[in-house]
């Protein structure tokens, strides 16, 4: 039995966040196979130079830690006006002093 054009079996499709069945399969072994070897892969790890260890962690933490996407924010501060009408004269040439120094 055949669908007709534009209709299929699942019209609501996969739902959102599932993980594709394969994905999953191939995320399961590779963790397998580094919980299998993490003594090994420990003891390679040690025999690197600091360089080598450093490259090793980047590239690991790429597969650990989410991308960081840029943000663009406006910085700009605005301070509260002044009502100086409400200050002493003291009060006023104390901000002053203050502002100039």
């Amino acid at each position: 039995m055949a669908f007709k054009k534009g209709n299929s079996g699942n019209p609501q499709g996969r739902p959102a966040g599932t993980a594709n069945k394969t994905t999953e399969a191939i995320r399961a072994t590779v963790n397998q196979f580094i919980s299998d070897n993490l003594p090994n892969i420990q003891a390679e790890y040690n025999n690197l130079e600091s360089k080598d260890k450093l490259e090793f962690l980047n590239k690991l933490l790429a597969y650990t830690l989410p991308k960081l996407q840029a943000v663009q924010m406006d910085a700009t501060i605005q301070p509260p006006p002044i009502d100086v009408s409400q200050l002493s004269n003291k009060q006023v040439k104390d901000l002053l002093n203050e502002i100039i120094c």
